[in-house]
């Protein structure tokens, strides 16, 4: 079962286990004995609070279902839970519940419940119920800040100079509309909001301000005068000194059993020749007179199966008077980021946000340039390597430019990928994970 099949499964669960709990803890009998006496518990341990689970129920399954866009079941369960204490708790304050009212039929005690009202007792007991009133505040403040990033003091929460709302939350975070350009727009001075920077592209909002100089792509970004250094590049691993990639004798044979396939479904053809990468090995078939290419191309799926191969890719060789058929090699070589970054083509690229991508087909280093691609979606499988990806791309700026010259603004609500890089000194703020505060900061930036 898939993550996202077992997350939608745990929410189901707990909507109905809520509904169940919320009919128990009506008056009416709907559950059977074991409802009744469930609902009786509920009610004398935790009050009002016993209100609470289905609650928890309902705030779980929806935070499940990606209907609560300010949290995920984890941080739903502990606010509900946490107010399932919390609010009894500030009743029980409010009202001086003592433990013999417990028996009574007053509407106080009733409210409050046993585990909130002793909690309460003791707490007034020990430092008044002044005490007992800013304790709950805090812990009230204390469990919404955890959960939704809000505390009941937020409005007095001023902000610099009236325009820029996020200002204090994400001082000086970098974006624009335009992606990954913007990284290299406000990166020039960390403590003051860079506005007079060279622009990357040419933007696409008409405004009445003076043109800004454009920057070339060899141009340095940020200041100058920078003194800051590179993170050495002793850093990152080596990739073990036994990879490589196939021997001759392996592709060799992989080669013959090609020919031997294409002979299985008719099809008559000799190598003329092969390239070889790090995972994929790409083999020249010359068909013979009288064979078309497409015909080669139909028995892809088929020459995989045979091969008991992943997956074949089969392409005319443009130039060539021959047809390009890629299998993937019998061990594939692990692309370290350090021999990217040791290469020629990194340390001669001219590009002005240079990211080290991999290997292609003949072995060489693709040194793509971010700032030409304004709009970037990572995407595919679980395990196809989208994390590997972004970290390859973090790690190639970084790599690239210093804190002074580079500064990134990083959204991450499901708290997963990018915490990492909380220590990251070129970032203007820590990783957002607040929805919201992810809206405010894309709205700033």
């Amino acid at each position: 079962m898939s993550e996202e099949g077992r997350r939608h499964l745990g929410a189901i669960i707990a909507l109905v286990l809520g509904s169940f709990v919320g009919l128990t803890l009506l008056p009416i009998d709907l559950t059977g004995p074991v409802g009744r006496w469930l609902g009786t518990t509920l009610w004398r341990l935790l009050g009002v609070g016993a209100v609470g689970f289905p609650l928890l129920g309902l705030a779980v399954g929806l935070a499940g279902f990606d209907r609560l866009p300010q949290l995920d079941m984890k941080r739903a369960a502990i606010l509900v839970s946490g107010l399932v204490i919390v609010v009894p708790f500030i009743i029980g304050v409010l009202a001086d519940v003592r433990p013999e009212a417990f028996d009574s039929t007053d509407i106080a005690p009733r409210l409050t419940g046993v585990v909130p009202g002793f909690a309460a007792y003791y707490v007034v007991g020990g430092i008044g119920p002044a005490g007992g009133l800013l304790f709950g505040f805090v812990s009230l403040s204390a469990l919404t800040i955890l959960t939704i990033a809000w505390h009941p003091l937020m409005r007095w929460v001023g902000t610099r100079d009236g325009g820029d709302a996020l200002d204090g939350k994400v001082g000086g975070a970098v974006g624009s509309r335009t992606g990954p350009a913007t990284i290299a727009r406000t990166a020039s001075a960390p403590d003051e909001e860079e506005e007079d920077l060279v622009a990357p592209p040419p933007a696409t909002r008409r405004e009445k301000k003076p043109k800004k100089p454009v920057r070339t792509s060899d141009a340095p970004l940020g200041d100058l005068a920078d003194d800051s250094v590179l993170p050495p590049i002793d850093l990152l691993t080596l990739p073990p000194a036994q990879e490589g990639d196939a021997s001759g004798a392996e592709l060799d044979r992989l080669g013959q059993v090609l020919v031997e396939t294409l002979r299985t479904f008719k099809v008559e053809g000799s190598i003329a020749g092969r390239t070889t990468g790090p995972v994929v090995t790409q083999f020249e078939v010359v068909p013979a007179p009288g064979v078309k290419v497409g015909r080669i191309a139909a028995l892809a799926d088929d020459m995989a199966i045979t091969m008991r191969a992943q997956s074949i890719r089969v392409a005319p060789i443009p130039g060539k008077g021959a047809v390009g058929v890629e299998i993937p090699n019998p061990t594939a070589r692990m692309v370290s980021l350090r021999e990217l970054l040791e290469s020629g083509e990194w340390e001669h690229t001219r590009g002005t946000l240079p990211i080290a991508l991999g290997r292609d087909l003949e072995g060489k280093p693709i040194i793509a340039d971010l700032a030409k691609m304004p709009h970037l979606l990572i995407a595919g499988a679980t395990g196809s390597g989208k994390s590997v990806a972004i970290n390859t791309i973090i790690s190639s700026l970084i790599y690239r430019y210093t804190e002074k010259q580079l500064r990134l603004l990083m959204v991450d609500p499901k708290m997963v990928e990018l915490s990492m890089y909380n220590a990251l000194p070129h970032l203007r703020h820590k990783v957002v994970t607040n929805n919201s505060d992810a809206a405010n900061a894309l709205k700033w930036a």
